[in-house]
């Protein structure tokens, strides 16, 4: 019996250590909405995805049941900023840019708010606010 709650205890030891590692950011968000000149559009179809200093950009396309997507890294500066840089993973970075509202490979966000189920961010006057998936 004592093996059995030292191995309990244990276990649950090395899982908090493991949470300890990720910041809140890790996972899979999905958008709920852009906040635009006043103006706010539902969205629910587009997912950031962060893995420490990877990251995945996909899009989902409920007409195909498929997703487009495209790969990259995240960079934290500090708590209230994050730079998302894709790569030209699976495809050109310039032919996936037409379908988001990204101009250039490079986004740098202002992080207004980030706990373990919600995530706004802020670039190029829009609001971007994400649930945990």
């Amino acid at each position: 019996m004592k093996k059995i709650a030292l191995s309990a205890i244990a276990l649950l030891l090395l899982s908090a250590c493991g949470q300890e590692l990720n910041t809140p950011l890790e996972g899979k968000w999905q958008m709920q909405q852009v906040e635009s000149d006043g103006q706010v559009t539902t969205v629910d179809t587009i997912y950031f995805n962060f893995q420490n200093t990877l990251f995945m950009y996909q899009i989902y396309s409920p007409k195909s049941d498929s997703f487009r997507s495209e790969y990259g890294f995240n960079n934290m500066p500090d708590n209230n900023s994050i730079v998302i840089e894709l790569t030209d993973n699976p495809v050109p970075v310039a032919s996936f840019l037409p379908y988001t509202d990204w101009t250039e490979a490079t986004r740098h966000y202002s992080v207004e708010k980030v706990d373990r189920k919600q995530l706004i961010l802020k670039a190029d006057n829009k609001k971007y606010t994400f649930r945990k998936f």
